[in-house]
């Protein structure tokens, strides 16, 4: 887990790989994400011209068996694991696998800062990386039209660190509870009757919308 004293340069890898390709669906909803949390990790289908961005992480060795699948006994799988939200998955691209770790770069000096992937990259669990990396270009474009000086990317530094700890905590511990947890488990059980709990009721169900788009302040 990370602290305030976390270190200037955090790198490690987690026991898990994202298999990423483009789905077509047979009933698409416009302009709609969606993400379900399986007993291995999440799975993600995101729009991206009329069709669908696969982000779907697994287990090296089940990342084995889903790549050597034929295209029509993958999309059986997804289906599967995915439910039938948007119909039937009816075509999908070349399937690439990517290793998932977390890196978290050094901080800003007097002269240079990093925002987004370079300076965190983080697991794509619920999209944070993202919305992370775009929270710290509003917050940088607002500092610069304050001021301009040498110590202004050290407080945008210091301005960002409780949103920056706060979502690397979150994400970090989600996918140690999928990657690390054996299936099944009392982490995993908790983790899956917390994120139900909070389906379901409403204002929490708001309250942790806002705080993941908007962030820790």
């Amino acid at each position: 887990m990370f602290s305030e004293q976390t270190p200037r340069s955090t790198r490690h890898d987690y026991e898990q790989v994202a298999i990423v390709a483009q789905i077509t669906a047979s009933a698409p909803i416009a302009h709609r994400a969606f993400e379900r949390f399986t007993d291995q990790g999440p799975l993600a289908l995101l729009p991206q011209d009329g069709a669908y961005a696969l982000v779907w992480c697994v287990l090296p060795s089940r990342a084995e068996h889903l790549l050597a699948l034929p295209d029509a006994v993958f999309l059986a799988e997804l289906e599967q694991a995915f439910g039938s939200r948007l119909g039937r998955l009816t075509a999908a691209t070349q399937r690439n696998v990517f290793p998932l770790g977390l890196n978290a770069q050094p901080a800003a000096s007097a002269r240079t800062v990093a925002i987004g992937n370079a300076a965190q990259t983080l697991h794509p669990v619920a999209g944070q990386g993202l919305n992370l990396g775009l929270r710290d270009a509003a917050m940088l474009a607002h500092v610069l039209t304050r001021q301009a000086n040498p110590g202004t990317l050290q407080q945008f530094a210091r301005d960002r660190q409780t949103d920056r700890l706060a979502t690397i905590r979150i994400t970090d511990t989600l996918a140690r509870i999928f990657a690390g947890a054996p299936q099944g488990s009392v982490p995993q059980a908790l983790l899956g009757l917390s994120l139900g709990l909070i389906d379901v009721v409403s204002p929490a169900k708001k309250i942790l919308a806002e705080q993941l788009m908007f962030g820790w302040r």
